[in-house]
């Protein structure tokens, strides 16, 4: 019997919100419960779903109360023993991962070919500039991030002949409204689970339990590309106006990435972390050789040059990538070389070797781009972009449509976002919460004001990363001119005894004195007294919301609002969470 009822638990995290809006624009009914109401839950009732916030199962509503009608799907931050999944599995529903039903809207069974993009860190800013200049260019694509993008205000693409109807949601705080914005997802991780397509143009997800009939999406061919350009030879060649990429950011957590089959597939690093998962470093590389092995054959593995993997099975193109700072060499397949900062924009010479494109002797660079201007005043997104603009490259991207749309890419909400400048005093806020992504945004802002005192706020994500991971912390932390510490974030963990942030502190004094936990109420009094050098905030929880705080007392403390106007997040507003949003799921 086919299923017409789907019920969300988790339903206001930013993946389950944007697979809750797909299916009921395809005509299912569609409900959801969720711990607290967030900016994403109230824009979900006022497109006419139910959303629940009770987890007692009398609230599940009669018309998604049969297993024969009723598909449950449920994010991993559900705890097993939640009331309402118990009432699921109990009474015999089919009950699926978020990653299983976002893989039937991205199955290669629908003629899609996913562009992946794995890591421990960059595949949020790696994919969105990869779907931006796709997306902003004759090939086009769909793309599923695991952040907002601030060109489109959405972490969801659709290609324009997209069926799917296109969905507003209120203006996040820190973006500006882009007339483009479509639907708001986000997704890490998508599946193959068994589909087949029938006469009609109709696929059907097929299992022992349960069928859902999903419209296949319209796709506009359009016309012949110019097959004679450098790019179309050799090995690299392009897939001339497939319309039917889709990039994904491929997340680890769970092993959630091996459910994927990618056509590309890019890893930008592998350094350990989720521990709590994986147990040793060993399993959590090992995680990664498999990712690569289920790259479709015949496909391609972009990697960067510090990932080493054990020998792969399948039969694919292998190509590396790199950034060669001054006096630096590589044998990179693509690179990047000099890298300067002009008038706060970053410009850097994109390098194409030889062997990557055709098989002749010598391997040296004999295409390049040169004068890349990335849009984000970001040192380490020039890696992420060498890796994206290579993808491009490779799905038929123009030259010049690489160099208009790099310039215009304008970052991704909680990706070194600057709030509030005035000459004088810098706020920036950024998502990064692994010692490696805590450097390069420290290393990008002392690039990018080297004569500046540097004011840390980091909100530690997690009991077990603050564990496993306390000494580097410690390390990268001390680099700053002054430390502040919030509680930590506990996300899905419970306690562990014995590690809060007074223990992270204890490590960090050891090697840079000035350091302190403090309470928000303290950190808004640091703020209104903040007269000069960069104040930074950093971190994956729900430190976002103190974005607007520092705002606000850095505008009164200055006393001079209106003139400040250009340089304040846009639409400040107080209270909204977007962030744990994503990090719920």
């Amino acid at each position: 019997m086919w299923q017409k009822s789907i019920f969300f638990l988790g339903i206001g995290g930013i993946g389950m919100s944007a697979l809750a809006r797909y299916m009921r624009a395809e005509g299912f009914s569609v409900a959801g419960y969720d711990r607290t109401p967030s900016l994403i839950t109230n824009a979900l009732q006022a497109e006419g779903i139910d959303v629940f916030f009770s987890e007692d199962e009398e609230y599940i509503p009669q018309p998604f109360r049969d297993k024969n009608t009723t598909l449950v799907v449920y994010t991993p931050a559900i705890p097993k023993d939640h009331p309402q999944l118990l009432y699921f599995e109990n009474n015999g529903f089919k009950i699926v991962k978020r990653a299983e039903l976002l893989g039937l809207l991205t199955s290669p069974d629908r003629g899609k070919k996913a562009l992946c993009v794995a890591g421990t860190h960059g595949k949020t800013t790696t994919s969105t500039i990869l779907a931006h200049l796709l997306y902003s260019s004759q090939v086009g694509c769909d793309a599923f991030l695991g952040g907002i993008s601030n060109n489109y205000n959405s972490n969801l693409l659709l290609f324009k002949d997209s069926k799917i109807q296109r969905f507003e949601i209120p203006t996040f705080v820190g973006m500006r409204r882009n007339p483009h914005a479509e639907l708001v997802s986000a997704s890490c991780s998508v599946s193959d689970p068994d589909l087949r397509q029938g006469e009609d143009g109709q696929f059907t997800i097929n299992n022992s339990e349960f069928a859902v009939e999903i419209p296949c999406q319209a796709r506009n061919e359009g016309s012949a590309r110019n097959e004679g350009s450098a790019w179309s030879e050799g090995s690299l060649r392009k897939e001339a106006c497939c319309k039917n990429f889709v990039v994904a950011e491929a997340d680890e957590y769970d092993r959630s990435f091996l459910q994927l089959q990618p056509y590309m597939a890019v890893i930008t690093n592998c350094e350990a972390d989720h521990l709590d998962i994986y147990g040793t470093e060993e399993a959590y590389k090992e995680a990664f050789a498999e990712f690569a092995e289920r790259i479709v054959e015949g496909g391609v593995l972009l990697r960067h040059t510090s990932v080493k993997l054990r020998p792969l099975k399948n039969n694919i193109r292998q190509y590396t990538y790199a950034v060669c700072r001054e006096g630096e060499k590589t044998d990179a397949d693509f690179f990047a070389d000099n890298i300067r900062i002009k008038d706060s924009r970053i410009y850097f010479d994109f390098h194409l070797r030889d062997s990557a494109l055709r098989q002749n002797d010598g391997g040296e660079p004999t295409t390049s781009l040169k004068d890349l201007c990335l849009g984000v005043p970001v040192l380490v997104a020039v890696e992420d972009s060498v890796a994206a603009v290579a993808m491009a490259l490779m799905c038929g991207v123009e030259r010049d449509e690489i160099y208009k749309a790099l310039a215009s890419y304008s970052g991704v909400y909680r990706r070194f976002n600057v709030l509030f400048n005035n000459g004088t005093v810098v706020y920036i806020d950024d998502y990064a919460h692994h010692p490696t992504e805590i450097a390069a945004t420290i290393s990008s802002v002392r690039s990018l004001y080297p004569k500046k005192r540097i004011v840390g706020i980091f909100q530690p994500h997690l009991y077990t990363r603050t564990r496993d991971f306390a000494d580097d912390f410690a390390a990268v932390l001390a680099s700053l001119d002054e430390v502040v510490l919030m509680p930590i974030y506990p996300a899905r963990e419970e306690p562990i005894e014995g590690i809060d942030s007074n223990f992270l502190k204890r490590k960090i004094e050891k090697l840079n004195p000035k350091v302190s936990v403090m309470s928000k109420d303290e950190i808004c009094d640091l703020a209104k007294d903040f007269k000069d050098g960069i104040l930074l905030t950093l971190g994956a929880g729900n430190i976002e919301n103190m974005r607007n705080l520092i705002s606000s007392q850095l505008t009164l403390m200055l006393n001079s609002f209106q003139h400040l106007i250009p340089f304040i997040d846009p639409d400040l507003r107080q209270g909204e969470d977007l962030q744990s949003t994503i990090e719920r799921e």
